[in-house]
């Protein structure tokens, strides 16, 4: 198995994680009263940040696992200087701010909506998009954030930039691109890119052939 076929088996399993938290929330917010969104909703928070939490530790747990198997696939046994601790990246958003806090946010859009003179339908189904949203971003960066520390926990270590699924042109021109270890990884909401691990010297062409770790991540 391929450096690629690792990364791209990781993400798919980190996805299916976020799938389920997604699955969870949205049917709790199928459950709000329309005449009292901020009372009903409240009430299915907390059980939703358990959710969200859950969804973070398991996208978060497998990083050290994902990137050692991502280096032995091209050759290296990189000693790394510390574990990445999974429970560091649960419970908090990624703009750091509490989960509770951040899972106000559907209320808010359904509200802007009402305002704006939109039914009862379009106005559910804009805190639905909103909710989705911030759960699938918030799984994804939890997971992409270990990875990275994983990464940087291995200082001989880089990382290419992938896409996975449909991405946007801004994320398009930066596929297959090579970054130090310390380097951040710019991302937006919804952004389906990923880490791949790649070790100094590798003899894996994707390092040198970024079109391919475009195309085989689509």
């Amino acid at each position: 198995m391929s450096a690629l076929d690792v990364s791209l088996e990781h993400y798919t399993e980190r996805r299916d994680i976020a799938a389920e938290v997604v699955e969870a929330g949205l049917g709790m917010w199928q459950q709000v009263n329309f005449a009292d969104l901020a009372g009903s909703w409240a009430r299915r928070i907390a059980r939703l940040v358990v959710v969200l939490r859950a969804g973070q530790l398991a996208a978060a747990a497998s990083a050290d696992e994902f990137v050692d198997y991502a280096l032995e696939e091209q050759g290296s046994r990189e000693r790394r200087a510390g574990r990445v601790r999974a429970t560091a990246f649960s419970g908090v958003a990624s703009d750091g701010r509490d989960l509770e806090s951040l899972l106000l946010n559907p209320v808010i859009a359904a509200k802007v909506a009402i305002r704006d003179g939109e039914t009862r339908e379009r106005s559910l189904a804009s805190g639905y998009a909103s909710l989705e949203m911030l759960l699938r971003t918030q799984v994804a960066d939890a997971g992409r954030v270990a990875d990275g520390v994983g990464i940087a926990a291995r200082p001989r270590t880089s990382w290419t930039r992938m896409v996975v699924g449909d991405s946007c042109p801004k994320c398009i021109i930066l596929a297959g691109q090579v970054y130090r270890y310390s380097e951040g990884f710019l991302r937006h909401p919804n952004c389906d890119c990923v880490h791949i691990p790649t070790a100094e010297d590798t003899g894996d062409d994707f390092t040198t052939d970024p079109m391919r770790a475009f195309t085989e991540g689509r």
